[in-house]
């Protein structure tokens, strides 16, 4: 037996410095090895992985913090196996779930977290790379907090989870801000669908690039004044259907039915006119014979609904015009 002495870094077993070459480093040194401190150094820079994983097997008691280091930092998947299966630390397993490389290492470390609070499943939800495991963790919280709430809508891509996340979100700070910054345009929707704040909404319905986030916030809208202007200055017409929407002057509403020169928003407006001498102009008028049928469905006056049932063009029209007629015998 050679006993090699070496400012600290020497052990008995084989007469080899650990410090001095990694590549020199065999099974049959690991395994004559009783210094945990040489088995440390093993375990991280042996050159060979069947030597590391040994080296991983062999420590006494290691610290969850140096069995995560492994897991996560070794290029073999099987030294990060044998790291993982000696771990049981929640928080560790779920800084391997965060971090590690090899999405089986993740997967695996996430089954052995039995037992996480629910903090930790945030971390999860927000911070793993994996999307399956993502949803899991998200799916398993029971109580979320706005804040993690926020968080997950700030970082997922799958609808379904964003919209969950932003359904439970109620403060309205944290909705602006993903509305705002969110990197997904459905969470940005989703969350700008519940902003109560009028002068962001209107910021939005009359500045934004992007129709869907004007028709959004202009879902939201309550000034009469500017829903009108938006209803008849959009460029959008879906914008302009959604203002219409939101409308409920009924001179504007007759002005936008007759002028508009898009019929889905001509259309949008004839379904919220009451005003009967309005509808009884455009069904007369109107050129386009769905919007005319449109205003003669919401037509009472029995004598005009005759006139329109024997006389338009139009036999889908006529035929609404004969369906609201409460007497048939004006048609003979």
């Amino acid at each position: 037996l050679i006993i090699m002495v070496s400012s600290g870094c020497s052990y008995s077993g084989t007469g080899k410095n650990v410090e001095a070459d990694d590549r020199s480093i065999t099974l049959a040194d690991v395994n004559s090895m009783t210094s945990q401190t040489q088995l440390q150094r093993a375990a991280k820079k042996a050159w060979m992985s069947p030597v590391r994983v040994a080296a991983v097997n062999k420590l006494a008691d290691p610290s969850p913090t140096l069995l995560a280091e492994i897991a996560i930092g070794d290029r073999s998947q099987s030294v990060c196996e044998a790291a993982l299966n000696r771990l049981t630390d929640p928080a560790m397993l779920v800084r391997i779930i965060i971090e590690a490389p090899y999405s089986e290492i993740q997967s695996a470390a996430f089954q052995k977290l039995t037992d996480p609070t629910q903090a930790q499943l945030a971390d999860v939800a927000v911070m793993a790379r994996d999307w399956d495991i993502k949803e899991t963790a998200f799916r398993r919280l029971t109580n979320p907090t706005q804040n993690q709430l926020a968080d997950i809508a700030m970082a997922y891509n799958k609808w379904a989870v964003l919209d969950s996340s932003v359904s439970w979100l109620t403060d309205q700070t944290l909705l602006e801000k993903v509305a705002k910054t969110a990197k997904i345009p459905h969470a940005r929707l989703a969350a700008l669908r519940k902003v109560t704040n009028q002068k962001l909404l209107l910021e939005i319905a009359t500045k934004d690039d992007h129709w869907a986030k004007r028709v959004a916030a202009v879902q939201n809208l309550t000034d009469q004044a500017q829903l009108y202007k938006i209803a008849v200055a959009d460029k959008d017409n879906s914008v302009r259907v959604a203002a219409v929407n939101r409308l409920t002057g009924q001179a504007q509403l007759a002005e936008i039915a007759t002028t508009d020169e898009n019929k889905d928003v001509r259309i949008a407006a004839i379904k919220k006119l009451t005003d009967q001498n309005s509808l009884e102009k455009i069904a007369l008028a109107e050129k386009e014979y769905i919007v005319r049928r449109t205003a003669v469905e919401k037509v009472t006056d029995q004598a005009f609904l005759a006139t329109v049932a024997l006389e338009d063009e139009d036999r889908y029209v006529r035929k609404a015009a004969t369906e609201k007629l409460t007497d048939q015998a004006a048609l003979e």
